[in-house]
């Protein structure tokens, strides 16, 4: 994390075992760490528009 890991916080989340699977297969052949690959896909969500997101709540959404 380098210099961001003073501005940073730590969050915890479960994901399907198929999920994770994916990311650290996407992780493994970038050549990246799978929690670097998590950050700059979250960094990248949240830099698009509010207008070019698909909804967030569905049908499989719940509140933790």
């Amino acid at each position: 994390m380098g210099e961001d890991g003073k501005n940073a916080a730590r969050v915890t989340t479960t994901l399907r075992k198929k999920q994770k699977a994916q990311l650290e297969a996407i992780a493994e052949k970038q050549g990246v760490a799978l929690s670097w690959l998590i950050r700059h896909l979250i960094e990248r969500y949240l830099e698009h528009s509010a207008e070019e997101r698909a909804p967030l709540v569905g049908s499989d959404h719940q509140r933790s």
